[in-house]
């Protein structure tokens, strides 16, 4: 009977000699128990295994484990384009008397900088709702000499209005860069929550932490769809050994039954800082002193209320995700399939730095 790292090697083997070729499907836990004759939980140690290698791409929402980021890039054959489109989820805001809209202006500001360097147009566009009567029509008329920088994923299911990034997903466009999301026909992914998600937890285990509840679908703006945040903090609290629970909706009255024992040793994770602060705003409203608040963890270090608590957050490199998200577009060749996913570098802002870090924006 095979272990599951000599399953790894097997299908690493295929992999590498391209029997199994990028976005095709890596062998089922099904298929995999019934091949090599082991156990399930030694077929999911061995696609746990391909993702450590970094050779595999996992996400439940299409229920399919892709080959995929650690492949080999390409030869570096550039697709010829004229244009880059970036399609973003934020409305413009008005913030002390000036333009605010989240991340959305540093990575404008790139691209511009960028596209007008190589001789390329470029159009910023809000993800907006397309009627079903004129999707087809829509989708002909997608240009392929322009490359899809897509920032704000909306998947639409059965009776909801179609998004623009719903249908760039599913059009034939040669290059469609998504940023932090991974879905079955991107062509690149630009993601910073891995090596971040890690530091946060990190710290969250130094301060005693030791389970913790992660607002999954309690989210401020508009940025509906992020499973790559959840996944990030699911696989850092799994390695630092903290367990971690979900709340998947937008009633956070169960935080109280969470919190009604050993409450230092638990904290709660938000997916973005306004979240955070709408947390910290409902535990105190219901009788939480700021004394005993837990440990409340935000993401983007991007805060509209006064004062946030512990004023913990990530913090991305803005300017790092727009350079690579235009190194992917310009140098990608056409393809059905993820060719690659990017990491970005971000850090952990701790209580010290936050308000120096807030005003940047």
């Amino acid at each position: 009977m095979a272990g599951y790292k000599e399953i790894a090697d097997e299908i690493t083997r295929e992999i590498a000699t391209g029997i199994l070729a990028p976005g095709t499907s890596v062998p089922s836990l099904h298929t995999i128990c019934r091949e090599f004759k082991v156990s399930y939980m030694t077929a999911v140690h061995a696609h746990e295994e391909l993702a450590r290698r970094g050779l595999v791409i996992r996400n439940s929402s299409f229920r399919r484990t892709l080959v995929g980021p650690a492949l080999p890039e390409s030869s570096g054959a550039s697709f010829s384009l004229k244009k880059i489109v970036l399609v973003h989820d934020i409305y413009p805001v008005k913030k002390h008397n000036r333009r605010y809209s989240s991340e959305v202006p540093a990575i404008v500001r790139v691209l511009e900088k960028r596209c007008r360097e190589r001789g390329l147009a470029f159009e910023s566009a809000y993800n907006r709702p397309v009627p079903w009567r004129e999707a087809a029509k829509f989708m002909k008329s997608l240009s392929p000499d322009t490359g899809y920088v897509i920032g704000g994923w909306r998947s639409s299911e059965s009776g909801d209005p179609l998004h623009l990034s719903s249908l760039l997903a599913a059009s034939n466009v040669p290059v469609k860069v998504f940023l932090d999301h991974v879905v079955p026909n991107a062509h690149c992914v630009v993601n910073g929550y891995g090596s971040c998600a890690e530091g946060l937890v990190r710290e969250l285990k130094r301060r005693g932490v030791r389970s913790v509840l992660y607002l999954r679908k309690s989210y401020a703006l508009s940025n509906f769809y992020s499973r790559a945040r959840w996944d990030a903090c699911r696989r850092a609290c799994e390695k630092e050994g903290i367990s971690m629970a979900s709340l998947d909706g937008t009633d956070l009255s169960p935080l109280l039954d969470f919190l009604r024992e050993n409450r230092k040793e638990k904290g709660i994770m938000c997916p973005q800082d306004t979240v955070a602060d709408r947390c910290r705003m409902f535990l105190e409203e219901h009788g939480l002193e700021e004394e005993t608040l837990p440990v409340i963890t935000g993401m983007d270090c991007v805060s509209f209320a006064e004062r946030m608590w512990p004023k913990l957050s990530v913090k991305f490199d803005m300017t790092a995700k727009a350079e690579k998200a235009f190194e992917l577009a310009v140098n990608s060749s056409p393809s059905d399939v993820i060719r690659s996913i990017a990491e970005i570098p971000g850090k952990l802002v701790l209580p010290e730095e936050w308000e120096k870090e807030r005003r940047k924006y």
